[in-house]
C-alpha cells in the first residue's frame, strides 16, 4: 500500500513538473530536505532527488543545470534557515541580525548548491542518456561531498540515515559518506519509474537485511570503567549566557543539578557540564575552581567547557578536568573553529561596523593540545567541541587511544529550530563510524549517550534543565 501511494505521488509529480519545470525543482530541493533531522522523511528525499535526475535526462543542458541549482539552493535554504537567527542572539539589534544572517544564509546555500548543480550540469553535458548521465551525477555529487566534508559537512545526503538503527550501521564500512553513496544510488534506481521504484524498495531491504547483520555482529559493548558519570544539561539561555552579572548565577544553577545525591544516586565520579558552562577565564577567579568542585570526592572529577587564556597564543574554547581539590589536571583547546561564531575571516580587512553581530572583539585561537583527554583515572576520551562533531575524518583520525567520544556543545545559538536535530544526528553517527560510545552534553540542545552502535540508552530533551546518571 505504501509503496502505491509513493508510485502515485510519483507519477502525479512528474506530469505536473512537466508544465512547471523550474517552480518543480525548487519545491523537489525543499522536499529533498524533508529527508534530514528532525523528520527524517527519507522515502519522499529520494524520490524528489530521482525525479531530479529523470527531468536532466530529458532536457536541454541549460534547462538541466537551472533546474538544478534551483533544487541545489531551495534544499540548502529550508536546510540551513536556522543560521540568522545564530546572528541575532549576541547582538541588541534585530536589524543587524537580519542585515548579517540572510546574506550568509544566502551566500551558503549559493555556495553549497554548486556540489549539486555541477553534477547534474556535467553529467549532462556528458551524456544524456538516462543511465549514464544517472550514475555521472550521482557519483559527481558524492566526489562533492567529500570535498565540502573538509569545509562544512552539514547536512550530508548520509544523514538522512542517521535516525534508522539497522541502514545507519553501513556507517561502520565506510563513514557516513557510505550512507550518502547508498542513498545517491537509491535515487538513481528510483528515476527510471515503476520498475525503478521496486528496485529501490528491494534494494532498501536488502541494505537493512545487511544492516541489522552488521548491528548484531559488531560490537556493541561499552567499555567498562566501574564508575558512575552525570551529564548535566543546565538550559541556559543564550541571551544570558554572556551576561557578566549573571555568570555566577549560571555556574550555581549547573552546581544545583550535579549536587543531587540520594541512596539510590550517589555523587558521580564523572561529572560532565557543556561547552563554556564556565562562561569566564577560570584563571582570573582561582577561588571559583575550588567553588565549582567542593561537591567532589577523592578521585572524582568535573569536566566542563571554559574559557583560557594562554599567554601570547591568545584566547581558547576549551574543555578542562579539574580534581577535587580544584586543581587544573587535563585539558583540551578546541581546533576546527566556527567561522563568524568564533572568529572572524579577515577581520582585519572589515570595517568595524560590519561586525557587531559576532560575540567579542577578539579572535579565538587554533588549540595544539593532544586529541585526548584523561577525564577520570585510566579513561581516555577523544574530546570534540562543537562543531568539532560534524567532520567524520577528523574524528575517525584521533580515536586511537580513546576509549569513549566526549562531545561537549552549546546549541543555545539554534533554539527553537531544526539545527539541535542536525547536529545530534551528526555526532550520533560519529560512534557508529568509531565503534566508540559517546557521551554529548549540550547546555541545551540534546544531552545524550550513544552506544557504538549508535543506539542512544538515554537523554535530555531540548530545553529540559536535567541530568543524566549512569554506570559505566
Amino acid at each position: 500500500m505504501q509503496l502505491k501511494t509513493l508510485t502515485n505521488c510519483y507519477q502525479k509529480l512528474n506530469t505536473w513538473s512537466q508544465q512547471h519545470p523550474l517552480l518543480s525543482a525548487g519545491i523537489a530541493g525543499a522536499l529533498f530536505t524533508l529527508g534530514l533531522a528532525p523528520l527524517y522523511f527519507w522515502p519522499v528525499a529520494i524520490l524528489a532527488l530521482a525525479w531530479l535526475l529523470h527531468q536532466a535526462a530529458k532536457t536541454s543542458w541549460r534547462s538541466a543545470t537551472c533546474m538544478a541549482a534551483l533544487f541545489g539552493f531551495a534544499h540548502h535554504i529550508t536546510g540551513l534557515y536556522w543560521l540568522p537567527r545564530s546572528f541575532m542572539v549576541d547582538t541588541d539589534s534585530f536589524f543587524w541580525g537580519l542585515v548579517a544572517g540572510l546574506p550568509a544564509l544566502a551566500g551558503l546555500a549559493a555556495f553549497l548548491t554548486l556540489f549539486i548543480a555541477l553534477p547534474v550540469s556535467i553529467a549532462r553535458l556528458c551524456s544524456r542518456n538516462h543511465t549514464a548521465l544517472g550514475l555521472i551525477a550521482i557519483s559527481l555529487w558524492l566526489g562533492g561531498e567529500f570535498l565540502r566534508g573538509m569545509i562544512f559537512p552539514w547536512n550530508l545526503t548520509g544523514y538522512m540515515w542517521a535516525n534508522n538503527l539497522f541502514l545507519m550501521q553501513h556507517a561502520a564500512l565506510g563513514t557516513v559518506y557510505l550512507l550518502s553513496a547508498l542513498l545517491l544510488l537509491c535515487a538513481f534506481l528510483a528515476s527510471f519509474g515503476k520498475k525503478g521504484l521496486y528496485a529501490t524498495v528491494g534494494f532498501v531491504i536488502m541494505l537493512g537485511v545487511s544492516g541489522a547483520y552488521i548491528f548484531y555482529t559488531l560490537p556493541d559493548d561499552v567499555a567498562h570503567f566501574n564508575k558512575t558519570v552525570r551529564l548535566v544539561q543546565a538550559n541556559i539561555s543564550q541571551a544570558h549566557k554572556w551576561d557578566v552579572a549573571k555568570r555566577f548565577a549560571l555556574v550555581d544553577k549547573h552546581l544545583e543539578l550535579s549536587l543531587s545525591e540520594t541512596e539510590d544516586q550517589p555523587a558521580a565520579d564523572i561529572t560532565v557540564w557543556a561547552e563554556t558552562s564556565v562562561p569566564f577565564i577560570l584563571d582570573d577567579y582561582p577561588y571559583m575552581r575550588e567553588n565549582i568542585t567542593f561537591f567532589l570526592g577523592e578521585g572524582q572529577r568535573l569536566v566542563t567547557g571554559s574559557l583560557k587564556r594562554d599567554g601570547d597564543k591568545g584566547y581558547f574554547n576549551s574543555i578542562v578536568v579539574l580534581n577535587h581539590q580544584g586543581d587544573v589536571v587535563d585539558s583540551y583547546d578546541k581546533k576546527v573553529l566556527v567561522p563568524f561564531g568564533e572568529y572572524i575571516p579577515l577581520r582585519s580587512l572589515l570595517p568595524a561596523s560590519l561586525t557587531p553581530f559576532v560575540h567579542g572583539k577578539v579572535d579565538y585561537s587554533v588549540g595544539t593540545t593532544p586529541q585526548t583527554l584523561e577525564i577520570s583515572e585510566n579513561v581516555h576520551a577523544l574530546p570534540l567541541i562543537c562543531f568539532e562533531s560534524i567532520f567524520p575524518f577528523f574524528v575517525k583520525e584521533h580515536t586511537k587511544g580513546n576509549q569513549l567520544i566526549l562531545n561537549l556543545t552549546n546549541d543555545a545559538w539554534f533554539d527553537g529550530t531544526s539545527a539541535p536535530h542536525q547536529h545530534f544526528a551528526m555526532a550520533r553517527l560519529r560512534a557508529v563510524e568509531t565503534r566508540l560510545p559517546l557521551w554529548r552534553v549540550a547546555n541545551t540542545g540534546i544531552t545524550a549517550i550513544v552506544s557504538p552502535s549508535g543506539r542512544v540508552k538515554d537523554r535530555i530533551k531540548i530545553r529540559q534543565p536535567n541530568q543524566i546518571q549512569k554506570n559505566i
